[in-house]
């Protein structure tokens, strides 16, 4: 076996094991935590965007894992283990970013196509607004464009629990811990017009995930109880 065939062979190996590996620890995690939600999820079984930040992704693949969401994740190196988790929890992907500054338009575009076809179909998806390389807490314009050529409504949605690690990455990525309380916030859905200025578009959604973060972080906080949200 060549030299490349031996290293694709334990790279394949790698991600099939991290994301057997992540998907048990997630749902470890989940049935060990106290878990509840603000507001409605699943915008009456129509199709629609969930807006959410790349730090936070954990606590939401968690609490939304086996409901058949299409998401999207980076076609970086990380993305790959992140995408072999999401598999494993129910998810369906599809690779690329909502980022179209930073030299990846092919990518964007393909990606965006992949999700207009997906909401197009019926399904909802849900996307890291800010992500793969931020800056952190920013709504790249992918997210507008996709609302916009759909004229599916986006959901804001935001997490929080009271046990975490922050990681010294771009967004300081956290990586909840067992046994703490884990809170979902979402906002009423909305949908962009068409001939809606992104940018404008794009400060308002930051804004209210903003808004809906620190709601979330003051629940854990005050530890409020939240309506009941439970899966097996």
């Amino acid at each position: 076996m060549e030299n490349k065939n031996i290293k694709e062979f334990f790279r394949n190996l790698l991600l099939k094991t991290v994301g057997t590996a992540g998907a048990l620890a997630i749902r470890i995690l989940m049935s060990a935590s106290g878990t509840g939600m603000k507001g409605e999820w699943g915008n009456g079984g129509k199709p629609c965007i969930y807006a959410l930040w790349h730090n936070r992704q954990l606590l939401h693949i968690g609490m939304h894992r086996d409901e058949g969401l299409c998401a999207l994740a980076s076609a970086s190196r990380d993305g790959d283990y992140i995408a072999a988790i999401l598999e494993k929890l129910g998810y369906n992907i599809v690779r690329g970013s909502t980022d179209t500054n930073k030299g990846s338009y092919k990518k964007s575009l393909s990606a965006a196509r992949s999700m207009i076809r997906t909401l197009k179909s019926g399904r909802s998806v849900a996307v890291t607004v800010d992500g793969p390389l931020g800056p952190k807490y920013s709504v790249q314009h992918g997210v507008i464009f996709l609302a916009r050529m759909t004229g599916c409504p986006i959901i804001p949605t935001a997490a929080a629990s009271s046990a975490r690690i922050k990681l010294g990455t771009w967004d300081n990525f956290e990586i909840p811990l067992p046994f703490g309380r884990i809170a979902i916030v979402n906002a009423e859905p909305y949908t962009i017009p068409g001939d809606s200025d992104q940018e404008a578009e794009a400060e308002k959604l930051r804004q209210k995930l903003i808004q809906l973060t620190e709601e979330a972080e003051k629940t854990i906080s005050a530890g409020t109880k939240t309506d009941n949200h439970s899966q097996p």
